[in-house]
């Protein structure tokens, strides 16, 4: 599978199933996976801060 094909997967496979899944198919470890596909985390992580912020602004 060329890489950018395999990255694509993986990326849906993270946003679909997690890190452990994606990695089990991917046949790769954890780690990597996280590591390769961190981004992904990062902006899950931002959207819910940015949540919290507005929810707690609009009740003070």
């Amino acid at each position: 599978m060329p890489h950018s094909a395999r990255r694509g997967a993986g990326e849906v496979l993270v946003r679909t199933s997690g890190h452990a899944a994606a990695a089990r198919a991917l046949n790769n470890s954890e780690e990597v996976v996280r590591e390769h596909y961190s981004h992904i985390e990062a902006g899950d992580l931002a959207d819910q801060m940015t949540s919290a912020f507005e929810e707690v602004g609009s009740t003070g």
